[in-house]
């Protein structure tokens, strides 16, 4: 069909070639994080060369025609329309048996194309993409079908995707594929399963509808309700590997359609930072053709040989894949070997697809060897794609926080496994090349004493970055290659890693997973700057669930030493008394829970105190965090949780040893109180439920960088073209200031002009707009406040126009973000790992 499609006649041709020109100008063609991957998108033929000239008269565009089927109906699902929405206008399609057809027109190429069914008992919708897809998939025909793009497939399992991307987004469609691609790396979990089972399951009979609602998208839409239907008996047995056998899925034709590194996530936060991932594999093609298959678990040797099978990618184990893990709570020891692995492709979304993976394992325990079968889904894009192009800037003689991996052990059967040990500032040396140290390395508790200390163990590492822009950091226990991720911030992101051990019982074990990384800021906190309330937000730094209520984790700190935690713990959300104090720089949240014969728990901050009041048994524990980077209404840094339990009787103590139960990357948000008037951007809260904390609420999704005030031109001249800001940017080392002609979407400057020093910041001060090559012209500002104001030219467009220099008069106080990163270096290209 394709070859077919390229001999069309050659005003068609035209047709296409000029649309094309029309969608790259007006949108500015794709970010580099969502690129269309060329070996995963089937390729438009020209016929001939494009004639260009001056005189040439312009070609419209053919008429959009798109061609589908719904699928997930049984014969009582009579009645079937079809109907295809593209902003506000709304096109019947044709409909024969469960097919459809319809004629769009030519609707606008940034404009989302959402294809809704309806029968008897069934409500279907699916996002099918911008119409500027749409037609450059369609060919020069401009009639997109099935074969070209399967979300014209209309299905339980598109329907529940296109409600998880509307729930992501806060509830609305995605305005464009970019959007709807990084919203669905956020939706793809577990909870997409269930939600298409059951949008099947109602219309098959399977699952009973409940009584108040006519099919299964409308109790979708009803949280509670949906969350209810769910949650009985069974359901998410029957509803497991529901994705992998319905029949809404997009064939491999050739092993090329895969990217030769791809990145497979259940989830990551969106328009946040990733610190962390459930559940996150990575697909990488080797030199000799066969793929290793990396898990966020300590597998050896995880490589596979590949066949394509019924448009699936089938891998088989080269050698022996296999792991030893502990059981939760026994302590027994599993050996699981993996016999196949089923990668089936379900949506081919150009940057970001979705997949479902079937793996069939043998685990070897007291009970025998039985077969097990696991079915998870991911979004998946490609590894290159996703990280920065910019690579590490800066790197020598510079530090960032990395993790730490090392060998660890199981609690129970003491199994030794790769692990993540730690959260670590990384000192890079340019001299001698190539060498490094880790500094504050290890606990920041007192074993002993169980009182604070500040770490300041050491650990000597080599480092280096391939030409992809890659970091790989070598230790004598594990060798780590670090890729930076795509993100909206320069100063602070995700970071994913690729770890091998080196050492010990471990030696061969690989993993993968996702962190943080920022710049090298290191900073302090002082008693009155922990004062006020703080937000963890779980929701945000994990990921998005439909079904599963946020677990918030808030502090109120007050001047008397003494704090109130908030979390949820078994369901159920929990208010407690705590002590705090700040050591080194640090905060420590600290209780100790004494239990007593006749009466109910009571918090101390030591067991000492807690046995002199008579406790029979005490449990320690401390809360720890150390910023590293603040930025708006934010501190982020190392974030630890250490517990111990002490057994008190009239012999003495028998305390068991201190756990660090996790060291990771996080923040800390404040919200309300004393720590408001640091912090320019704070969120702003509502009454809550507790008189501990009056004015907490969740917070929502903050801005890392400084917000640009987006201007709104006066309507005479509302069609002045490239109109441009000037912003004011202030050197923190040298003192220069300076001022730079800039789009509102361009990244703000790295180093000074003056010094060429690293250290610059935006300062504060509203933007001057100015027409290029003219002179400044009146404009409104969207910010409460400020007023209309005619704008002398200044600062280096005083030196092109030769005005008089004028200031820009000063916005509202707002705290500037230090940037401390290098320029871009080049984009990286594919390879295998």
């Amino acid at each position: 069909m394709r070859f077919a499609k390229a001999g069309m006649a050659l005003a068609a041709v035209f047709s296409v070639a000029a649309f094309a020109a029309t969608v790259m100008l007006s949108s500015g063609g794709y970010s580099p994080h969502a690129r269309i991957s060329v070996a995963s998108q089937p390729m438009v033929v020209a016929a001939a060369p494009i004639r260009v000239n001056g005189s040439q008269p312009l070609i419209p565009p053919r008429p959009l025609q798109l061609s589908g089927e719904v699928v997930g109906l049984v014969p009582q699902s009579t009645g079937l329309t079809v109907t295809v929405h593209i902003g506000d206008q709304s096109y019947p399609a044709t409909t024969q048996d469960n097919a459809y057809t319809v004629n769009v027109g030519v609707p606008s190429p940034e404009a989302m194309v959402i294809v809704e069914a309806r029968a008897v008992g069934v409500h279907y919708r699916s996002v099918a993409g911008s119409v500027g897809r749409l037609r450059l998939l369609a060919g020069s025909d401009a009639h997109a079908v099935l074969s070209e793009h399967s979300s014209l497939r209309v299905s339980p399992y598109s329907t529940a995707l296109a409600w998880m991307v509307r729930f992501v987004l806060g509830g609305r469609d995605a305005t464009t594929d970019i959007e709807f691609g990084e919203a669905t790396r956020s939706a793809v979990n577990s909870e997409l399963e269930l939600a298409a089972y059951a949008l099947s399951a109602v219309v098959t009979n399977e699952e009973t509808l409940p009584a108040l609602f006519e099919n299964g998208y409308q109790l979708l839409q009803d949280k509670d309700a949906f969350r209810q239907f769910i949650a009985q008996y069974g359901f998410t047995e029957r509803a497991k590997g529901y994705l992998f056998r319905q029949a809404d899925h997009s064939a491999l034709t050739t092993l090329g359609q895969v990217p030769d590194r791809m990145v497979m996530l259940d989830g990551v936060p969106y328009g946040e930072i990733a610190t962390q991932a459930n559940d996150i594999l990575l697909l990488s093609k080797q030199a000799d053709g066969s793929y290793d298959l990396y898990e966020n678990e300590p597998f050896v040797n995880p490589n596979y040989s590949a066949r394509l099978i019924g448009g699936d990618l089938i891998l088989y184990p080269t050698s022996g894949v296999q792991r030893y893990y502990e059981k939760p709570y026994s302590g027994e020891i599993v050996f699981e070997e993996v016999e196949e692995q089923v990668l089936r492709r379900l949506t081919a979304g150009g940057a970001v697809d979705v997949w479902a993976v079937q793996t069939r394992s043998y685990r070897h325990d007291t009970v025998g060897s039985p077969l097990h079968i696991d079915y998870r889904v991911f979004s998946a894009a490609s590894l290159d794609a996703w990280a920065r192009p910019d690579g590490w800037p800066a790197m020598s003689a510079g530090a960032r926080p990395l993790p730490w991996f090392c060998e660890t052990r199981t609690p129970i059967s003491g199994i030794a496994q790769l692990g993540d040990c730690g959260y670590v500032q990384h000192q890079f040396r340019s001299y001698p090349a190539g060498t490094g140290q880790t500094v504050r390395h290890g606990w920041n508790v007192d074993p002993v004493s169980l009182l604070p200390q500040p770490s300041t163990g050491s650990r000597p590492f080599s480092w280096s970055i391939d030409a992809l822009g890659v970091l790989r950091v070598t230790s004598t226990e594990a060798d780590t290659r670090f890729w930076r991720t795509q993100g909206r911030y320069q100063s602070v992101g995700s970071t994913f890693y690729l770890t091998r051990s080196l050492t010990g019982a471990t030696a061969g074990q690989v993993k993968v997973g996702v962190s943080m990384t920022s710049a090298n800021v290191i900073t302090t906190l002082s008693p009155d700057e922990v004062l006020g309330e703080w937000t963890q937000e779980q929701a945000v730094i994990s990921r998005p669930r439909y079904t599963v209520t946020p677990s918030p984790f808030h502090v109120k700190r007050d001047a008397g030493g003494t704090s109130t935690l908030r979390f949820t713990a078994d369901g159920e959300l929990r208010d407690v008394a705590m002590f705090w104090e700040v050591h080194d720089g640090a905060v420590y949240d600290v209780r100790a829970i004494g239990r007593f014969t006749n009466a109910p728990n009571q918090y101390f901050r030591t067991c000492d105190q807690a046995m002199e009041a008579g406790a029979t048994i005490c449990a320690v524990q401390i809360y720890y965090f150390r910023p590293i980077l603040m930025t708006l209404d934010r501190y982020y840094g190392v974030w630890e949780f250490y517990q111990a339990p002490i057994m008190i009787s009239s012999s003495g103590q028998t305390r068991g040893p201190l756990e660090r139960v996790s060291s990771v990357p996080g923040y800390f948000a404040c919200t309300g109180g004393a720590c408001v008037p640091r912090f320019t951007y704070a969120a702003t809260f509502v009454a809550g439920v507790s008189p501990a904390f009056t004015n907490m609420a969740p917070l929502p999704a903050q801005r890392i960088e400084n917000r640009r005030i987006a201007p709104t031109i006066r309507a005479g001249k509302a069609r002045i073209p490239r109109l441009m800001p000037i912003y004011a940017f202030e050197c923190t080392q040298c003192g220069h200031s300076f001022d730079r002609l800039q789009k509102l979407s361009d990244p703000d400057p790295d180093t000074c002009p003056e010094c060429s020093m690293i250290s610059v910041k935006r300062q504060v001060t509203a933007p001057s707009f100015r027409l290029a090559g003219s002179g400044w012209y009146e404009t409104d500002f969207k910010k409460d406040g400020d007023k209309k104001r005619n704008l002398a030219d200044s600062g280096d467009g005083a030196a092109k126009s030769g005005g008089d220099s004028k200031p820009a008069e000063t916005a509202p106080a707002a705290k500037a973000e230090t940037k401390t990163e290098a320029k871009p270096a080049a984009a990286p290209s594919t390879s295998a790992v």
